[in-house]
């Protein structure tokens, strides 16, 4: 199994109050796709983090193997969704692992 770790803040430009209910859009987009893309074990993302973190999205995935995390960043559902992802959020880390 792979693990895929990635976090993301917010655009500046985003207003404080529009924040959740967009992060609240990519939460249901994004772990919608585990029901579309073949060799996705798990997609659960977290919005509402604690006043120490960092980053404003969290994405914990759980895949079959290292190939099907790679075909899911190319898969066209999931293309579409970083596309609408990048428009709001940016400073983008992310941590694969084996485990």
């Amino acid at each position: 199994m792979v693990k895929h770790i990635v976090m993301w803040s917010f655009h500046e430009q985003i207003p404080q109050e529009e924040r959740l209910q967009k992060g609240q859009e990519l939460k249901e987009a994004i772990e919608a796709l585990a029901d579309i893309i073949s060799g996705v074990q798990q997609l659960r993302v977290e919005i509402v983090p604690v006043g120490t973190s960092t980053h404003h999205i969290l994405l914990e995935g759980k895949f079959d193997s290292l190939e099907a995390l790679q075909q899911y960043q190319v898969h066209p559902a999931h293309v579409s969704v970083a596309q609408r992802l990048q428009q709001v959020a940016g400073n983008r880390a992310c941590f694969d692992y084996e485990g």
